[in-house]
């Protein structure tokens, strides 16, 4: 473009204008930015929301870009959280294995905007510790009891006890052992009774007895049956075995085993433990070129002990041990007894082995007993003089007392007593007896007296043996009425008879009355009874000093002692006595009592 204008000369002058247009069209960009609290962009800090535009130009200078920025404040309220994290030696934490204690920090952000939301701080902490292990034994016979809890077989329990920080410190590995309390049975069948391991029973019974630790254990059986025997629990016999009874041809107490047959044989329980010794009661019944073979069981085979081919004449117990001739093996713990026969019988009982304990435990005897009772009867008989009586297959005709002894259906020793009496000269009616007060009233009557000159009065506990205990003058003549009170009757049926006595000495007796009285506080009863060589006498309150007497039954004093002040009971030693029926009285200052006495040797 040209211009003309007049200078300030007055010239003309001209002004020339080259005009260049240049052609652009500018942009807008627009940009958001975003921060948590705060945002810093191009040198400044934003904490508020805010938009901000900023221009770009050119080289010509002309605008190019319109940038508008968008800046986005968050507000957010970050929380910090601090946890503890431990472990034994060791401890895994996100995929890492720390082996020691250290501090971890790990952020959490909003799932929404991005912003830091929880920042986590852990606390490691690492406990260096080395366990120990510690092994205890624990032994107990039957159970064992840990911890509250009752163990009755063997077992292995595994305890871990911890440190404060909850690691592994020691490791505690518990062998409970239960040793067994082997028991046995021994069965017995014996009349009225009989004393086990110093107890007496007279009733059938099951009844333990313990045998201690630390001694060795024990089996003696004797066997038990009438004709034919009967094999123990735990025993084999294998056939039926008959016995012998009489006296001389058992052991300790009837019956023996009777071995009659080859192939008679008789096998043992097996036992708890190895025998230490073994022995049993051996007589010969008359037999020649006959053997015993003795064979114990070893846990695999039969081993001899010893075969006999001799045997004793008079019953004789035969032991083996360690020192016998032969010894006895070891490791045995079951026998069996092997009869070969030729010609005759053997007698064998009392069967006894000694074996070890079990691990110190106590072991028991276990008693099966049968009582059988014997049987006793009592017939009272009066005849004429001159007559006869017969009793038990015997004519009797003299008045007394006749006892028969026999062996009952289960082969119990027991009695039958006759008292014979005779027909009194005088004649006595209505001999009769009466219990009152703790006494016994007795009267009766005579129809003629003819020189009578006074009555005794006895007294029996049996109906056996009779004992005077008083006497009453006879008027001696005429019909008369007598009466005698016994003031210390027995306890249950007392016996009594009257004699009367002439004046020439001639005595005869009355029939036999049977009272019974029942007596309050009756303090007198013997245990065992029958009994052998030792038996007791109870009483159910302290006694003054007393006064023991024994008397056969013939009433002649066979035995005294004395009973010491403030005793309850005494031990009587009847060795001294042989078999038969005896009265025992106990006399104090006050009282007297008596029982009868059976011994049965």
């Amino acid at each position: 473009y040209y211009k003309t204008f007049t200078a300030t000369t007055g010239c003309d002058s001209v002004a020339v204008l080259n005009l260049i247009v240049i052609n652009i069209t500018p942009t807008t960009t627009t940009t958001n930015l975003s921060g948590c609290n705060s945002f810093f962009y191009k040198g400044m800090t934003y904490t508020n929301n805010t938009t901000f535009i900023d221009t770009i130009k050119t080289k010509d200078g002309c605008d190019s870009i319109y940038n508008t920025v968008n800046v986005s404040i968050i507000k957010f309220t970050t929380s910090t959280i601090k946890k503890s994290l431990s472990g034994c030696n060791s401890l895994v934490f996100n995929g890492k294995t720390f082996t020691n204690s250290a501090t971890y920090t790990d952020t959490l952000r909003s799932s929404v905007n991005g912003c830091d939301s929880v920042y986590y701080t852990y606390n490691i902490n690492v406990y260096k510790t080395t366990p120990i292990t510690s092994t205890n034994n624990i032994n107990g016979c039957g159970s064992v009891t840990y911890k509250s809890i009752v163990y009755t077989t063997s077992t292995v329990l595994n305890d871990t006890i911890r440190t404060a920080n909850g690691c592994d410190s020691v490791y505690n590995s518990i062998s409970i052992t239960v040793s067994p309390t082997p028991s046995r049975d021994t069965v017995a069948s014996v009349c009225n009774g009989i004393t086990w391991y110093g107890t007496s029973y007279t009733s059938d019974t099951v009844v333990s007895h313990k045998i201690e630790n630390n001694l060795p254990a024990s089996l003696k059986e004797g066997f038990s049956g009438t004709t034919t025997a009967t094999a123990p629990a735990g025993w084999t016999f294998s056939a039926t075995l008959n016995t012998y009874q009489t006296t001389g041809n058992y052991g300790a107490t009837s019956p023996s085993l009777k071995l009659a047959a080859t192939n008679d044989q008789i096998t043992t329980p097996i036992l708890s433990a190895s025998a230490t010794e073994l022995s049993f009661w051996l007589k010969n019944q008359s037999a020649t070129g006959s053997s015993l073979k003795i064979e114990g069981f070893n846990g695999s085979s039969w081993i001899t002990v010893n075969t006999l081919t001799t045997f004793p004449v008079t019953g004789t117990t035969i032991q083996y041990n360690a020192t016998s001739t032969p010894s006895l093996p070891t490791g045995l713990k079951q026998f069996r007894f092997t009869y070969t026969k030729s010609v005759g019988n053997l007698a064998l009982d009392d069967i006894s082995i000694l074996y070890s304990g079990s691990a110190g435990c106590d072991s028991a005897i276990v008693l099966h007993l049968t009582t059988k009772k014997t049987t006793t009867s009592t017939t009272l008989k009066t005849i004429n003089s001159g007559d006869s009586y017969t009793f038990n297959g015997i004519t009797y005709t003299q008045p007394g007392t006749y006892v028969a002894h026999f062996t009952n259906s289960v082969g119990c020793d027991s009695a039958a007593t006759l008292i014979l009496t005779l027909t009194l000269p005088v004649s006595l009616n209505n001999f009769v007896g009466t219990a009152a007060n703790n006494n016994i009233f007795l009267k009766w009557q005579t129809g003629v007296e003819l020189n009578n000159s006074h009555f005794i009065v006895q007294h029996s506990i049996d109906g056996n043996l009779f004992t005077d205990i008083g006497s009453v003058k006879a008027i001696g003549s005429g019909a008369n009425g007598y009466q005698f009170i016994d003031y210390k009757p027995r306890n249950g049926n007392n016996y009594y008879r009257v004699s009367s006595v002439d004046k020439n000495g001639k005595t005869t007796f009355s029939k036999i009355v049977i009272v019974q009285i029942s007596i309050a506080n009756y303090q007198l009863s013997i245990i065992p009874n029958p009994a052998n060589n030792f038996t007791t006498i109870r009483f159910n309150q302290v006694l003054d000093k007393a006064t023991l007497v024994v008397y056969s039954i013939t009433g002649k004093k066979v035995l005294e002692q004395s009973i010491n002040q403030g005793a309850n009971s005494y031990l009587l030693n009847t060795q001294s006595l042989a078999k038969g029926v005896y009265l025992l009285k106990v006399n104090t200052s006050t009282n007297s009592y008596q029982e009868k006495l059976v011994i049965s040797k």
